[in-house]
This record gives C-alpha cells, sequence and structure tokens, in this order.
C-alpha cells in the first residue's frame, strides 16, 4: 500500500474522531457546566432556604430558652451554688427535650478563661472551655449563629444570645450532619445525571458520526482506488436525500464522466500515436526524396553545364566548317568559271589544244585541290557526327535524369508540384536538343553522302584529266572525248557548287541553332541552380518537421502510457 492510500486512510478513521469530538466535546463542557450549576444552585437553595429555615429554628428556640431559663440561676451557679446549678441543668434538659436541640448549654468567662456553666444531659459544671470568635461575640452582646462547623462530636450549627445580668452566654447546637448529606447527595445526583447524559450524548454522538461518517468513509474508499487510475468499481449507491447524498450523485457522475473522457483520450491518444508515426515516416520517406531530387537536379544543372560547354564547342566547329565551306563554294566557282573556259577552248578546236594541255594541268591542280577540300570536308562531317553523337547522348542523360526528377517529386506528393514542372521543362529541352541533334546527325549524313559522290566524280575527273594528259597528242581522235568530259566536269561542278551552298546554309541553320540551345541551356542552368537552392531549403524544412514529427509522437507514446495506468 503506497503512502497515499495510508494518507487516505488516515484521513477517513479522522472524519470519524473529528464528527465525534464534535458531539462529545460540547456535551461533556455542557454536561459539566450543568452539573456545577446545579451543585451551586443546589448549594443556593441550602443555603436560602435550609440553612435560613435552621437558623429561624435556632433563633425560635434560642428566643424559647431564654424565656424559660432563669438568669439568677445562672447567676448562682456560676459562683457554685449546687442547688442553683441542678436547677438550671434541669431547665437546659427539659428545654433539649421540648426544642428537640442537639445541646442547649450556658458557657461563662472570666478574664480570658472560658468554662461551662451547665451543659444538658451532662454533670459537667466550670470545665475548661475555649470560648469561639462568635461566643465572645455573643458574650460582647450579640446574639450570633455560627457557620456549620464539624468536631468530634459531629456536625453542628450553633446560636449564641448574652446572659442579662451576668459574664455568661446561652448556646444552642443543632445537627447540620443532614445539610452535608443533603450537599452529598445532590452532588452524587449531578454527578449521576452528568455520567447518565455522558453516557447518552456518546452513545448517541457515536451513532450520529458512525451514520454521518459512514457514507463518507464509503465515498472515501470508492474514490481510493480512483487516485490510482481504477475505474472499474460500480458507482456507489446513494442512500440519503442530505449533502452527503448530492455528493455521492455528484462523484458518481464526475466518476462516469472521468471514464469516457479518459476512454476518448485513450482512443485518440492511440490515433495521435498512429498518425504521428505514419507522419514521422511520411516526412522521413519526403525529406528522403526531397534530398534525391535535390541531388539529381544538382546532377541535372552538372551535365546541363557540360552539355552548354559541349554546344559551344560544337557551335564554333560549326562556325569553322561554315568558313571552310565558303571557301570551296568561292573555290568551286573559280572552278566552274575554268570549267566554261574550257567548254569554250574546247569548241575553238585544235588551235588551241596547247592551250588546252595548260589548262587541263590548271583541272589537274583544281581537281586535286577540290579532292583534298572535299576530303577535308568529309573528315569534318565525320567530326560532327561525333559531337551530334555527344549531344545526342547528353540529351538522352537529360531526359533520363528529368524522368528521375519527375518520378521522385511525383513520390513528394504535394511538395514536390514545383520540382515536377521544372522536371517536365528539362525534359522538353532534352527532347528539343534530341531532335535538334537529329536533324543535325541527318543534314551531316546527307553532306558525307553528297561528300562520297564528289570524291568518286573528283576522282573521275582527276582519271579523265591525267588521261587528257597523256592522250592530248590524241586531241584530235579524242577531241570530242575530252570536250564531253569538260562538259561533265563542269555539270558535276555546278551541282557539287549547289550542294556546298545548301550545306554552308543548313551549317549556318545549325549554329543558329546551338547559339540558341546554349541560351536554353545557360537559362535551364539558373533554373536548376535555382531550384536546387529551393530543395535545400525544402530540405531544411522537412529535417525540422522530422524533428517535430518525432517529439510528436514521442509525446503521444507518452501521452499513450499515462493513459494506460487508467483501469476502466
Amino acid at each position: 500500500m503506497n503512502s497515499h492510500t495510508k494518507q487516505k486512510k488516515k484521513k477517513q478513521s479522522s472524519i470519524f474522531k473529528k464528527n465525534l469530538q464534535g458531539y462529545l466535546i460540547p456535551l461533556i463542557i455542557s454536561s459539566l457546566i450543568y452539573t456545577v450549576v446545579m451543585i451551586m444552585g443546589s448549594e443556593g437553595l441550602v443555603v436560602n432556604l435550609v440553612l435560613k429555615s435552621l437558623d429561624q429554628t435556632l433563633q425560635a428556640n434560642l428566643t424559647v430558652a431564654a424565656n424559660e431559663i432563669d438568669t439568677a440561676f445562672v447567676s448562682d451557679a456560676e459562683e457554685g451554688d449546687q442547688q442553683a446549678y441542678q436547677r438550671l441543668l434541669t431547665q437546659l434538659n427539659e428545654l433539649k427535650r421540648q426544642t428537640n436541640v442537639e445541646n442547649i448549654y450556658v458557657l461563662g468567662k472570666s478574664g480570658n478563661d472560658g468554662h461551662i456553666i451547665a451543659l444538658s444531659d451532662t454533670e459537667e459544671n466550670g470545665s475548661d472551655y475555649s470560648f469561639t470568635k462568635e461566643m465572645d461575640r455573643a458574650l460582647a452582646g450579640e446574639t450570633v449563629v455560627s457557620d456549620i462547623y464539624e468536631d468530634e462530636f459531629g456536625v453542628h450549627k450553633s446560636i449564641f444570645m448574652p446572659v442579662d445580668g451576668a459574664d455568661a452566654i446561652i448556646g444552642l447546637d443543632m445537627d447540620a450532619s443532614f445539610i452535608n448529606e443533603l450537599n452529598q447527595q445532590i452532588i452524587y445526583i449531578a454527578i449521576g445525571l452528568f455520567l447518565i447524559v455522558l453516557i447518552l450524548g456518546s452513545l448517541f454522538a457515536y451513532w450520529m458520526s458512525k451514520r454521518i461518517s459512514k457514507p463518507i468513509v464509503a465515498l472515501a474508499k470508492y474514490v481510493e482506488p480512483l487516485a490510482d487510475g481504477d475505474f472499474t468499481k460500480e458507482s456507489l449507491k446513494v442512500t440519503s436525500n442530505d449533502e452527503i447524498g448530492a455528493l455521492t450523485t455528484n462523484v458518481n457522475t464526475m466518476v462516469t464522466e472521468l471514464k469516457g473522457l479518459i476512454g476518448q483520450v485513450s482512443i485518440n491518444s492511440e490515433q495521435v500515436a498512429a498518425t504521428s508515426q505514419q507522419l514521422y515516416s511520411s516526412t522521413e520517406q519526403t525529406s528522403s526524396s526531397i534530398s534525391m531530387i535535390n541531388e539529381s537536379i544538382q546532377e541535372v544543372a552538372t551535365a546541363t553545364n557540360d552539355q552548354t560547354s559541349t554546344i559551344e564547342t560544337i557551335s564554333t566547329e560549326v562556325e569553322n566548317i561554315s568558313h571552310h565551306l565558303e571557301d570551296m563554294k568561292n573555290r568551286m566557282k573559280e572552278v566552274t568559271t575554268a570549267s566554261s573556259d574550257t567548254a569554250t577552248i574546247s569548241e575553238k578546236g585544235s588551235d588551241v589544244i596547247g592551250k588546252a594541255v595548260k589548262q587541263m594541268h590548271t583541272i589537274h591542280e583544281n581537281v586535286s585541290e577540290s579532292a583534298d577540300v572535299i576530303q577535308y570536308l568529309n573528315e569534318s562531317s565525320n567530326q560532327i557526327n561525333e559531337i551530334v553523337s555527344l549531344i545526342t547522348n547528353i540529351a538522352g542523360q537529360t531526359n533520363l535524369l528529368a524522368l528521375n526528377a519527375s518520378i521522385e517529386a511525383a513520390r513528394a506528393g504535394e511538395h514536390g508540384k514545383g520540382f515536377s514542372v521544372v522536371a517536365e521543362e528539362v525534359r522538353k529541352l532534352a527532347e528539343e536538343s534530341a531532335s535538334a541533334a537529329n536533324q543535325i546527325s541527318e543534314k551531316i549524313i546527307f553532306i558525307q553522302e553528297q561528300s562520297i559522290k564528289a570524291v568518286d566524280s573528283m576522282s573521275k575527273g582527276y582519271e579523265a584529266v591525267q588521261k587528257g594528259i597523256t592522250t592530248v597528242d590524241e586531241a584530235g581522235i579524242s577531241f570530242e572525248s575530252i570536250r564531253k568530259s569538260v562538259h561533265n566536269v563542269a555539270n558535276q561542278i555546278a551541282v557539287m557548287e549547289t550542294k556546298i551552298i545548301d550545306i554552308n546554309n543548313n551549317g549556318m541553320r545549325i549554329a543558329t541553332s546551338l547559339d540558341n540551345l546554349t541560351e536554353s541551356s545557360s537559362e535551364f542552368s539558373g533554373h536548376a541552380q535555382n531550384v536546387s537552392a529551393a530543395s535545400e531549403e525544402q530540405t531544411a524544412v522537412m529535417e525540422e518537421m522530422v524533428i517535430a514529427t518525432n517529439t510528436l509522437t514521442k509525446m503521444a507514446v507518452t501521452l499513450q502510457e499515462v493513459v494506460n495506468k487508467f483501469k476502466l
């Protein structure tokens, strides 16, 4: 049993004691006061009635004695006259029988010595006797009534009066023991009444205290397990309509409401614990997802920066190709002019055959240079194709990163909507980059095919020029064939010039697209940096939410532990 329960039991026992004391103390005090008042009142009655009546009786008897006693006998008896003494004694004995007093006597005093002159029913004469103050006062001329006094012969009350013509007094004693007995009886009766009242009052106080404290003790015992969290007991029965009954009813109502409240708190605490745990898990998952999104966005930003650098490099290469194509176009114009001149010369005939030989050498050189240029163009096309493949790979990686970012943003729910939009824009840019790269790749492939054709054509022209040089001496015979070959060369050169112009135009468009792509990549890189910063802030917020949800979970667990202490 804990100290709390001991304190409760101590309080329960003290209620009965205090209640009993509340009845007994006033009862004892009032009974004592009543007893004292009764005794004092009875003594007052004795003094005012009995003693007064006794005094009156003494006065009456003394008057009778004074009238009956012959003062001459007193004087003579004091002087030693035995006959006077006997007559005086006879009068005293007769008065004793008449008045029914205890003693009647005559006392005398010579100087300071007192003596008995005559005492009823005795033969004492001349015996010494000590005077009291009352006797001295009577000897001085007063009639004095003494207080009740006790000596070896009993309890008495006396009256004294002087004897005229002699230094003597007459005294009467009456038995006053009945007064003490009466006072004792009064005291015994008062004490008996006090004890009876005290016993009956104690029994009544015990019964009333038990009656009052019993429901309070029962209520305290009922409330005691409630303090320890045990609400399994049934409600108390209300046995009275007084304040204690109202208190019991209110306690029953309170316990019922507390049981409902604690039950609801228990249910709510379980729900809060489960919800907080789910929230904690979701917050951790969201924080992890945001961290992954942040890492993905940083990777996208890094890849975008790399893509921008690569695109800038490709743009530079495309500009170089454009310059080369411009040079090639100019040279092709020269070749076209030369071809036209050759055709004109071939029309003039054999008179210009010598010039034709020289022109064939010129054609040989130009064709050789053209072959070199076309070969260089083919190599540049291969380099551009590699760069385009790199762009395509970067665009594919960017598209994959954007797809991953979209997936992580979708996992984040409402918190990842912003990332989802940015990831979608990144994906679109990646798809546009891939599309542009594919277009470039198609153009490069087309240029390569045309370059191959040009190389083949130049090879044929080169072989034709070789044959023309070796067979120039046979110009007359093969002049017509040379003229046709020259025309074919001119036609091929015209076609190549057209292709080169197209290639140059496509190169310019590629350069413009690359510039736009560079700007888009730079802008996307800036957005990616902003998104990365925002995601870092969101990560910090989610970490705080993780801490808060963890604290909430601990509080919910603590609440459950507290609620589980109650038994419903």
